[in-house]
């Protein structure tokens, strides 16, 4: 007895829109004068490397496995871990794509833009935090974009978040 497999052609894919899920963390504490506590590795035992008043903005890099702590970048260019039940999303960042894709960082200093999407390639520019920009495509964590000015390159995309 033989089997016979059913293969369906194959079909272009269109182009998906931007996702605009983000990064962007703030802090939130129970009372609006706390802070949190910024350690060296995801136990409440490591050491205390900085504290995080309450509603500063953070970008989380990545979670640990049980999805418990975060690995963030504080503004000042700050790293650690934070307990993840002391972020929530940031209310300044928009959760709805409306064609246009905008340029974010923490400290508002402007983002180069590389020749590939790699670090430490050529800079061939840079975008100001709050450009607009083209997203033309992803490869892996990093944006291919076109700027305004006809600048076209790429950028980590932990950076590139939906505009209003």
């Amino acid at each position: 007895m033989g089997f016979g497999v059913a293969i369906a052609p194959s079909t272009a894919f269109a182009k998906s829109e931007p996702r605009c899920q983000h990064n962007f963390r703030v802090v939130q504490t129970q009372d609006e004068g706390g802070y949190v506590n910024m350690r060296e590795s995801t136990t409440t035992d490591s050491a205390i490397i900085g504290t995080l008043d309450n509603g500063t903005e953070v970008i989380v890099s990545t979670a640990d496995a049980r999805g418990r702590w975060a690995s963030i970048h504080a503004p000042g260019d700050v790293m650690g871990w934070v307990s993840m039940e002391f972020l929530v999303e940031s209310p300044a960042v928009s959760s709805s794509y409306n064609g246009s894709m905008e340029i974010r960082t923490l400290d508002g200093d402007a983002l180069n833009i590389r020749s590939n999407a790699q670090p430490g390639t050529e800079i061939v520019g840079t975008v100001n935090h709050g450009e607009i920009v083209e997203v033309l495509d992803s490869v892996g964590y990093w944006r291919e974009i076109s700027t305004a000015s006809g600048v076209r390159g790429y950028v980590v995309g932990l950076y590139v978040v939906c505009s209003d």
